[in-house]
């Protein structure tokens, strides 16, 4: 089942830039160009946001897979070790206290980061990983095996199958209005949350992709540890 994930996945990048190649893509004539059309035709005050979210999607859209391939990667690397069995909760009750009081502060930062990456700094890489970053510190306090029990009653793994899809349908959407990539919704208002057109639904989407990827991650390397 591992080998066919792994040649799944090598297919379907085989095949999207196979769809780039034979696909206009939208491009800039200077990296000025950038700066003094983005208002305009995007919408976004970030704009950083604008470039990799609007101008350069299909670069981020190859980072998300180049991150997935590497989680794909790992697990399937790391299942060839021992297990050292689930990380137990702290005996301190400060660290435990703390953690506990301060997890609600990472995740409202944590989404905030991701939402308002259009308007200021941050977005999907920066809000996934501080996400990832909390629930590692919440497994330290209460125990890999709790966190795990209660990402599995999330349906976490079904999320981040609905982002995926959300973020190759918002792609394909634009490739039969414009051109691939070519970006959709509205411009908005620079400055105000609507705005910057898919900016919020792109980052939304990647975002949670690397929220339940790095956590994987961490995990893996948390039940492997005494190996790697």
């Amino acid at each position: 089942m591992k080998y066919l994930a792994i040649v799944i996945t090598f297919i379907g990048v085989g095949l999207l830039f196979a769809f780039v190649l034979i696909t206009k893509i939208p491009s800039m004539n200077s990296p000025s160009a950038y700066a003094d059309l983005v208002l305009k035709e995007d919408g976004s005050s970030n704009v950083v946001s604008a470039i990799y979210l609007d101008y350069r999607l299909y670069d981020s859209l190859f980072e998300v897979l180049v991150f997935a391939s590497a989680i794909l990667g790992v697990s399937y690397y790391i299942s060839h070790f021992p297990e050292a069995g689930e990380v137990p909760p702290s005996d301190s009750k400060l660290f435990f206290i703390a953690t506990i009081a301060f997890a609600p502060v990472v995740a409202v930062w944590g989404i905030y980061i991701l939402l308002t990456g259009h308007l200021s700094p941050g977005g999907a890489f920066s809000g996934g990983a501080i996400g990832a970053s909390g629930i590692l510190f919440l497994a330290l306090a209460i125990g890999s095996k709790k966190t795990e029990r209660a990402f599995h009653k999330m349906h976490l793994e079904s999320l981040e199958k609905c982002a995926l899809l959300a973020l190759a349908s918002y792609i394909l959407l634009g490739a039969f209005n414009k051109g691939l990539f070519s970006p959709l919704f509205w411009v908005g208002t620079p400055g105000k949350f609507f705005s910057g057109r898919g900016a919020i639904i792109l980052n939304i989407s990647i975002g949670i992709k690397v929220f339940v990827g790095g956590w994987t991650i961490l995990y893996l390397f948390s039940r492997h540890r005494e190996s790697v």
